[in-house]
């Protein structure tokens, strides 16, 4: 008998489905029909709680109580492991002088930084990536040239003996004195040798003319 009831509740799902008055395509229908008839697992789900609770106080009733509502944290319940803050060093300490009548003394007041004399390990740190800086020099420190350091460098080293020639000097012996030469009255020429060589012909290109 149930398998009867079973098969013939399946053949009027199926009719059911099967029905298509609207003239839409009819093979839709019986997807529909496959999927009903289709083994499946069973499921269940999970409800919300309910208010009204066998056992429990009556939730209307609960509402018109008049006073305050609690709402308790569990957090504050559970079982936990023990916790120690350290505050911070009291203004007043047994066996200490009276902070009023300290800050009463008349005179500078010294605070030493009991981190400065502390042994420590060197620290060393590492410059960051920044712009090139450019190094100090003290003022004392002479600037020198290529050609000085090139020839401070050549003073350090073995080289063949080597000569040169000093610009004229102003006393020559058998020469006039300079002084009394400038001592001379009237005009003091002189003339560039530059003016009296022989030189080259040089050309230069003109302009173009206007037409």
């Amino acid at each position: 008998k149930r398998q009867l009831l079973h098969t013939q509740n399946v053949l009027v799902r199926c009719l059911r489905t099967l029905r298509n008055p609207s003239g839409s395509n009819p093979f839709s229908g019986m997807t529909e029909a496959w999927e009903n008839v289709k083994p499946r697992a069973p499921k269940w789900g999970l409800a919300s709680k309910p208010e009204m609770i066998i056992g429990g106080n009556v939730p209307s009733w609960q509402k018109s109580i008049p006073g305050p509502k609690y709402h308790y944290n569990t957090d504050v319940v559970k079982d936990r492991s023990p916790i120690w803050t350290m505050r911070e060093k009291p203004a007043m300490v047994m066996g200490d002088g009276v902070p009023s009548w300290i800050k009463s003394i008349p005179g500078p007041k010294y605070t030493y930084d009991a981190n400065v004399v502390k042994e420590r390990q060197p620290v060393f740190s590492i410059k960051g990536r920044g712009e090139p800086k450019e190094a100090k020099r003290s003022e004392s420190a002479p600037t020198l040239s290529q050609d000085e350091v090139a020839r401070g460098t050549a003073a350090t080293k073995e080289m063949p003996r080597s000569f040169s020639i000093t610009s004229r000097t102003k006393m020559i012996s058998g020469d006039a004195v300079p002084s009394w030469v400038k001592s001379i009255p009237g005009p003091k020429y002189q003339y560039s040798t530059d003016l009296i060589k022989e030189k080259r012909p040089n050309w230069t290109i003109g302009k173009k003319l206007k037409t």
